[in-house]
């Protein structure tokens, strides 16, 4: 039994390393797709060598606790890569521990917390419980450095809220508590105003996506393929709102529950709901000491989910499928399908599908590392046109591949070939750096007008930057469009500077120059 025990704890130690530490420099998103590709294969090894077993005739028994000393052990093991970078020789230093951004550290410390107080609860030992409580502190350590405000509210106070109320403190304690998590707030929002303000701007124009299709949303890809077509709207609505000089090229809505209602409408809404129902009615049936923790653990994830993006990260499920385990198995006590008739064909087409879905992900990893060799090397156009045609069928609804090839055909002056591509991408990708690309891709073929519509569009999606009212400026150049090309230079002129750069201020002395050039 220890030897299942032991191989159990390293699965779930190899997965949470797969899902937070992975990466890889022979793909080209590097961090998050490598890690959920990894993650997604390693979970369907686990599922296909399940079904053997069941097939086998061989029980199959979860061990909750080495569950969760895995996630709490890995977690600690972020935690020091991340103060460790904190020593860094960067300024500022990057605190980000084995993810791409703070969002992925916050998230996936954040959400382990209920799991540390768990076990400072069922420590016996003072060794234990010393270790345990040292854990936590490491945690919460890393989870401040990492400058995420949503993760320290809920990675700390949330869990912290629940520990303080569970326990037989005297009441005027458990209230100071409450109003210090409530003065908390505020305090939190000033700390990086502009951040926040920037979220609103966010929230705002992903609430009219929500308006537009309130039932079943715009689909898994709604976001990026909409959002900023209707961040451009929004803007152009409010031109007069200061808030405008905060925009940026958005790819995450910053709230996992607006996200929900995009891509899946009220109906995922719904879906959720129930979920979360579920997950109490299964606590309220059978209480327990882990399952207060994991219910804990869930409602840390739907605060996080308030201001971040934690279902974005393959940990983050990891953990909700834990959770759901511990929740649901105290409640109803796992038994297979007894009769043979029905379990193993079940089984049986569950290997078969599980198969196909291993298949396909060593497809895509094989397929992305392809793409990874020819996106930074330079070759011969008919050998680089057919090494990309080749991977169109694995990757050919990829935005980024598809930019990418765009790109591509830019630089290799195949301009027909490259608005084919660019033009497939944007069904799939409304992006600031796309439409820069189509305006130049129109600007290479003399068609001055369709570069105009798609450099304003970039300016409506991001009207704090100058390239776009530059490359106009440009175009209106070439035309000889005196008065367009006096008003759009005024613009720049004029125009606040959201972050002073050597290319703004060379485009200020260009413009400058010109205008003084028409006066004379």
């Amino acid at each position: 039994m220890m030897v299942i025990q032991i191989i159990q704890l390293l699965y779930f130690l190899t997965l949470s390393i797969f899902a937070t530490f992975l990466y890889s420099s022979q793909m080209t998103d590097t961090q998050i797709l490598t890690k959920w590709l990894y993650t997604l294969g390693l979970v369907t090894v686990g599922n296909m060598i399940g079904c053997i077993i069941v097939l086998l005739k061989k029980q199959i028994k979860i061990y909750e606790k080495y569950l969760i000393i895995a996630v709490v052990f890995i977690c600690f093991c972020q935690s020091i890569y991340a103060i460790i970078q904190l020593f860094q020789f960067k300024t500022p230093p990057q605190i980000v521990g084995g993810f791409d951004n703070p969002a992925g550290l916050a998230a996936c410390l954040s959400i382990s917390t209920p799991y540390c107080l768990y076990l400072i609860q069922i420590s016996k030992k003072n060794f234990h419980k010393l270790l345990s409580l040292s854990l936590f502190a490491i945690i919460c350590t890393a989870l401040i450095l990492s400058g995420s405000r949503s993760g320290i509210i809920a990675g700390i106070f949330v869990p912290c809220s629940v520990w303080v109320f569970n326990k037989k403190y005297r009441k005027w304690l458990q209230w100071l508590f409450l109003c210090f998590c409530i003065v908390l707030l505020p305090i939190m929002y000033f700390i990086k105003k502009d951040s926040a303000d920037g979220r609103l701007l966010i929230l705002c124009s992903a609430w009219e996506m929500i308006k537009k299709h309130p039932i079943i949303g715009y689909g898994f890809n709604g976001i990026s393929a909409h959002y900023m077509d209707f961040q451009a709207e929004w803007l152009t609505k409010n031109s007069n709102n200061n808030i405008s000089l905060l925009a940026d090229n958005v790819k995450h809505v910053f709230n996992d529950f607006f996200a929900i209602c995009i891509c899946f409408g009220i109906i995922g809404l719904i879906i959720l709901c129930i979920f979360i129902g579920l997950m109490i009615h299964c606590y309220k049936k059978s209480p327990s000491s882990i399952g207060m923790y994991a219910l804990v653990s869930i409602a840390t994830i739907g605060v996080l989910g308030a201001f971040s993006y934690p279902l974005y990260y393959p940990f983050t499920w990891i953990i909700i499928a834990i959770n759901s385990y511990i929740l649901i198995h105290n409640a109803y006590k796992f038994r297979f399908i007894k009769k043979n008739i029905i379990k193993y064909p079940f089984i049986i087409i569950l290997f078969c599908l599980s198969s196909i879905v291993l298949y396909r992900i060593i497809e895509r990893i094989s397929a992305e590392k392809e793409w990874c060799k020819i996106a930074y090397i330079t070759s011969k156009k008919d050998t680089f046109i057919s090494k990309y045609d080749s991977l169109m069928s694995i990757l050919g609804n990829d935005p980024y591949f598809l930019y990418n090839y765009s790109v591509k055909l830019y630089l290799y002056e195949d301009y027909n070939r490259s608005l084919e591509t660019a033009l497939i991408c944007r069904k799939y990708w409304a992006d600031y750096d796309l439409e820069l690309l189509l305006g130049d891709i129109y600007k290479k073929q003399h068609q001055y007008n369709n570069a105009i519509l798609h450099y304003s569009k970039a300016q409506k999606m991001c009207p704090n930057r100058f390239i776009p009212l530059y490359k106009q400026f440009l175009i209106y150049k070439i035309n000889c469009d005196t008065n367009n090309l006096i008003n759009v230079g005024n613009i720049i002129l004029t125009k606040r500077i959201k972050v002073p750069s050597k290319q703004i201020d060379n485009i200020i002395k260009d413009v400058i120059n010109e205008l003084i050039f028409i006066n004379m």
